[in-house]
């Protein structure tokens, strides 16, 4: 598999800060995120494309149990959608532990990443991240 370049460019908050009650008629805060949102769009690393994650722990298995998984996100201002954490299956298949909307609650999802993903139209991949 190959990487894909990530070149962030967010704006949603600013775009949108009704949907946040810390941002919601406070233009002056609206200005900081904003300014915030302009500092750190550039490229930022890479991210591996969701057709890729069908492979094996064999393949995939710099990916370990517990690393951070962003979903990258095709929707316009943002760069990920959803966070969780990577989770080798019993099936050999790479999931996530995340809190789940539908659920309501923090789950190991039993479906593999790969079909996770697929279901999402606006995922592009994920991106993971390791801080031990």
């Amino acid at each position: 598999y190959t990487t894909t370049p990530l070149v962030v460019n967010n704006y949603y908050m600013s775009l949108y800060p009704d949907k946040y009650v810390f941002l919601k008629n406070n233009p002056e805060r609206v200005t900081k995120i904003k300014a915030l949102e302009k500092k750190y769009n550039k490229p930022d690393g890479c991210y591996i494309a969701a057709r890729y994650l069908n492979r094996s722990k064999s393949e995939l298995g710099f990916i370990k149990d517990g690393d951070i998984i962003a979903i990258v996100t095709a929707k316009r201002g943002l760069d990920y959608s959803h966070l969780g954490f990577a989770v080798w299956g019993k099936d050999g298949k790479l999931h996530m532990l995340h809190a789940s909307s539908v659920k309501k609650k923090v789950v190991e999802d039993v479906t593999p990443l790969y079909d996770y993903l697929r279901k999402q139209p606006s995922a592009l991949g994920i991106r993971v991240f390791r801080f031990w």
